[in-house]
């Protein structure tokens, strides 16, 4: 058996001590960092089930929505979502200026009936159908008076007549009501500004 000097021991001893509180502090270092990546994946998960249940309210706030608008219309959701369809696509190949718009002309073009598409038109485009119409027909007006200067040089009832008007009077009026001017004075300031 080996004998170790007491100098030999203490050293032995004071080099075990080191490093068993090289071990504690390794431990308490690595509970910590523990401890603190698990707070951090409590408040992870905290905050996405937050995200998932405002997600999930407004899922509900949008079916509900759309189940009262339909409860008022009265009719199915495929009927709603196919006259929705067919009102996009009229108004993307911008079909309202045609000048013989009816509401009798645009349901049998749906295969719809009148009563189905005005709902619709009210529900969830918040307006009468005539009103959807000129509202359509004014804002392609105006975005076409401020883009093409050689339209503003046409005379309001040839204005009128290019977006479906067959008076000069009912699209001023309409224009009017949409944007609380007349198309004439619209013209004349966009003349000014030089756009």
């Amino acid at each position: 058996m080996l004998q170790l000097k007491p100098n030999d021991q203490q050293l032995i001893i004071e080099q075990l001590q080191k490093e068993n509180q090289i071990t504690i502090f390794m431990i308490v270092i690595l509970s910590y960092i523990t401890f603190i990546a698990i707070i951090f994946w409590f408040e992870n998960l905290k905050e996405k089930k937050a995200y998932q249940k405002r997600f999930n309210d407004l899922i509900d706030q949008n079916k509900l929505k759309k189940i009262r608008e339909n409860k008022s219309i009265g009719f199915s959701d495929e009927i709603v979502d196919c006259i929705l369809e067919h009102l996009a696509n009229f108004e993307k190949s911008i079909g309202y200026i045609q000048p013989h718009i009816t509401m009798q002309y645009l349901a049998e073009k749906f295969n719809t009936n009148t009563t189905y598409l005005s709902k619709v038109v009210n529900v969830y485009k918040k307006n009468s159908f005539s009103n959807y119409i000129n509202d359509l027909r004014v804002d392609f007006v105006v975005e076409k008076l401020i883009n093409d200067k050689k339209f503003r040089n046409y005379s309001i009832k040839a204005i009128a007549n290019e977006v479906g008007y067959k008076k000069a009077e009912s699209f001023s009026k309409a224009f009017y009501k949409k944007t609380g001017m007349y198309p004439s004075f619209f013209i004349k300031q966009l003349n000014k500004k030089g756009g």
